[in-house]
Parts: C-alpha cells; structure tokens; sequence
C-alpha cells in the first residue's frame, strides 16, 4: 500500500531538478478528470429488438434485483521526472474503490480498495528513482505497457488517467466474478467488456448514467427525452465483445434544467429480455 510518508521518500531519493512536486501540501487532481469526456455521438440507428414504442413500467411486479455494485476512481498528479532521452515523464497516483450494496442500503461485499503508482515507464526512469520505486512497498502500474513510446507530456498523462479508470474497472471486475447470490446484481455502468460476463454472467444489469454515445436516431431521442417517470423504451440491440447485449432508456425521475437528467440506459442479458419491465421496475424504485 502506499502511503504519504513513503511517497515523500521516493521524492527526496532523487536530485531536486529531477523530480517536481505540483503540490507540496497535498496531491492535485490530474486536470484531465474534471474535463468533458470526448463525445461519441454516433449516427444512432441500433436495431429495435421490439416494436418502436413507449413502455411504462410502474405497473408490474419488480425484479428480485436487490444488490448493487459501485466504484469509484480518483487519478492524482505527484509531480514528472525528466527521465532518458530528456521526455518529461509523470508520475500519477491512483485510487480506487468498490462496494455492494444490499436493497436496505447494508454493505454485502466491500469496501475494497486499490492504490498504485503510475508511471509510463520503469526502465525510462532515472536509474536512481526507478531502483527506489521497484524496492519500495507499493504496487507500480506500467501506463505505456503493450503501447509503442510516447514522448508527449500530455499524452502520457491522459494515457494514465485511463489506466487509472482501467484499474478500477479491474476491481469491480473482481467483486462481480465473486457475487455467488441467486439474484439479479446490479452494476453502476456498463456491463463489463470481457466476454465471460456478456456471455454467460447472465445476471448483471448495467446502469448507464451518462449519454455521450447516441444509439437512437435523432428523431427518436427526442421520443426518449420526452418520456414521463416509468416509462421506458422499445429494446434495441448493442455489441459488446463482439456479442450482443440489449439496452434501453427508463425515466427515474422528472426532468430538469437539462432533458437527460432522470434518464438512465438499462443493459442486460438477451436471455433476460422477457424481464426487462420488472427489471425497470426495480430500478425506478
């Protein structure tokens, strides 16, 4: 685990011209986080798996979907070394957390955590810092591995803002490989990218808040933002690991200053679609 005092270490093994603290006090957060995420708005057009209409869904019964999953990550800047070949390097702090929940709000699993240090690469380090950081007691993360070299500074730190997210999907993916209850879990986001949970993880249900990829066509995103509270939908088909999944749109709550807010998109099993109003339902709750 890594702790403050260890990272001040790390800092004084090294000539003060070699490593920069941004923050002397306290670690900043990397200004790439709290940026607008590229959009991704496609041309829309997923295919409809049932008719083109509305559904409310306050109605039925709900789905036995009693615990949920989710995590969080924070990406730090310590400070960038002048490492070989003079590109400035950064050297980034992540953290991370996850935690299920049960329907009456009680911990079932968690929190669990992970810490690392990121840094594009060991053997680009000055020798002195990379020999203190391999015999230190924390867990290092290669950003560039599996990557060609990269030299532009603020690539690099994006480039770790990402593994950091990749870290934390790494931990939820483990507290989903173990949930061994015969119910339905659901996951804060995506369902996750590895084929063994498209495929046979039946029971996850992914909740998307945000809507940076349009997969309806324009005319029917506004059908979606104009729904009522309970309302959801027709089912439309996306891909994930080169397998299909179904999602659609519910409203939770009444809309705001923006027409996406209270919209969510629903992910699930395509052996679940017979459930996907309960499913709704559960969530609307």
């Amino acid at each position: 685990m890594v702790d403050i005092e260890q990272l001040g270490d790390l800092a004084d093994a090294t000539d003060v011209d070699e490593f920069a603290p941004e923050s002397t006090d306290a670690f900043t957060t990397s200004e790439e986080e709290t940026e607008l995420p590229a959009l991704e708005r496609s041309e829309g057009g997923a295919d409809a798996v049932e008719l083109q209409e509305i559904h409310e869904v306050s109605g039925v019964e709900p789905a036995n979907l009693n615990h949920y999953l989710d995590g969080r990550q924070r990406t730090f800047m310590i400070g960038h070394v002048e490492g070989r070949h003079d590109a400035f390097l950064p050297v980034q702090l992540h953290l991370s957390g996850g935690v299920t929940v049960t329907a009456d709000r009680e911990i079932y699993d968690g929190p669990r955590t992970r810490m690392s240090v990121l840094v594009p690469n060991l053997d680009r380090l000055p020798i002195r810092m990379k020999s203190r950081m391999e015999s230190a007691d924390f867990d290092i993360v290669e950003t560039l591995e599996d990557r060609e070299p990269e030299n532009d500074y603020q690539r690099l730190r994006k480039i770790g803002v990402e593994r950091s997210s990749n870290e934390r999907d790494r931990l939820e993916q483990e507290r989903v490989r173990e949930f061994s209850e015969d119910t339905l879990l659901c996951k804060d986001g995506t369902i996750p990218e590895p084929t063994e949970f498209v495929v046979e993880k039946d029971y996850i249900v992914g909740v998307v808040k945000n809507h940076h990829k349009r997969y309806l066509d324009f005319e029917d995103d506004q059908v979606m933002f104009g729904m009522d509270v309970g309302e959801r939908t027709w089912l439309f088909e996306i891909e994930r690991s080169g397998n299909p999944l179904l999602s659609c749109y519910l409203r939770i709550r009444q809309v705001d200053e923006d027409p996406r807010t209270g919209v969510v998109r629903v992910e699930i099993h395509p052996d679940r679609e017979h459930e996907i109003d309960h499913i709704c339902r559960r969530i609307l709750d």
